[in-house]
């Protein structure tokens, strides 16, 4: 007669109830993921690195050059001479008037002839006092002292005028010595001495001690540059490196036809390092999107069934998630899903004797 052997007491439980719980963590670590914002990666833009002013420097009269004091890459300061122009005519002009300014001959034959008509009329009136001299003699001394005093007066405002006809002429004079209006590099020369001037520009000066970086940003991008705010310009240079530069003005006006907007930066350049008119690029730093509100299902924990589940009844297969959010589950969850693999793989051996 054959005994029936007993039940095993070891037998483990189905795994199913394993891929449950680990089902739950990752849900779990999945949502946590979910809730934290997912930072937006930074975006490089094209710019072009342009000099704080320039300028195409000419003369305000016409005229022949005479000599140009500059040449193409020097560096001026302000007030400094760049060129001039033939000017023998006013600056005979300018010594003839200043000539006139200094005589003051007719001034002083005035102030003497005033002066002997203030003393005959002192002494008229004395005359006239003792009763030496008749009336008509006293009006007649108060006259020429009148005529004389007027006289002063005439001659003081002709050399009035005299020395304020030395400012034009000297400022003629000076229209034709071109100066740099600021600090600054010399561009460009487009002039030689002997050429006859008029309205074409005769040199082109450029401020590069500061520059301007225009930046054309798309305007999906529009709210994520603010005044202010360090960006990164990476001058398209060999060798260059990236320099920061603060944003100084941003269009608050879109472009419809290339749906853009202009940002612009200051970049400082005192040393000269980065060339003018060169490319670059800019990287808006990326921001973070607002978190999704957590539902109700996925803010309340799974529970954990109290009893291992029969294997009828065994939790699906959670689906797979992705894999940004995947890296964020606890790494004894992959080491329960290696467990529950090989235990799935000896459960259908049956029990040990």
């Amino acid at each position: 007669m054959r005994h029936r052997q007993p039940a095993p007491t070891n037998a483990r439980p189905a795994p199913g109830w394993r891929r449950g719980v680990l089902g739950a963590m990752l849900a779990s670590a999945a949502t946590a993921a979910a809730a934290q914002p997912m930072p937006q990666p930074a975006v490089a833009v094209g710019c072009l690195i342009t000099p704080f002013r320039h300028a195409d420097i000419g003369t305000p009269v016409a005229g022949v050059v005479d000599s140009i004091k500059v040449e193409r890459g020097d560096s001026v300061r302000r007030g400094q001479v760049l060129f001039t122009l033939r000017a023998e005519v006013e600056r005979a002009n300018t010594h003839s008037a200043e000539v006139r300014a200094r005589n003051e001959a007719a001034v002083r034959g005035a102030e003497a002839n005033l002066q002997a008509a203030r003393l005959k009329l002192e002494r008229t009136r004395a005359l006239r006092e003792q009763s030496f001299v008749a009336q008509p003699a006293l009006e007649q001394a108060r006259t020429d002292y009148e005529v004389a005093e007027a006289q002063l007066r005439h001659s003081q405002g002709q050399l009035d005028g005299l020395r304020a006809d030395v400012a034009p002429a000297r400022a003629q004079a000076n229209q034709r010595v071109v100066r740099a209006p600021f600090d600054g590099l010399v561009v460009d020369r487009m002039a030689q001495p002997g050429e006859r001037v008029e309205l074409q520009p005769l040199l082109r000066l450029a401020d590069v001690d500061r520059l301007r970086v225009e930046v054309i940003v798309p305007a999906i991008h529009f709210g994520r540059v603010a005044t202010g705010q360090q960006l990164s310009v990476q001058p398209d240079l060999p060798g260059a490196t990236a320099r920061l530069a603060p944003v100084a003005q941003v269009d608050s006006f879109i472009d419809a036809a290339s749906n853009t907007f202009r940002v612009r930066l200051a970049l400082d350049n005192a040393a000269r390092q980065v060339p003018a008119g060169a490319r670059c690029k800019v990287a808006l730093d990326g921001s973070a999107s607002p978190a999704p509100a957590p539902t109700a299902a996925a803010a309340t924990p799974a529970a954990t069934p109290a009893s291992p589940p029969s294997a009828a009844t065994a939790t699906p297969r959670p689906a797979p998630v992705q894999g940004a959010r995947l890296q964020a589950a606890p790494r004894n969850a992959e080491y329960a899903l290696r467990i529950d693999d090989s235990l799935g793989s000896t459960a259908g051996a049956g029990p040990r004797r």
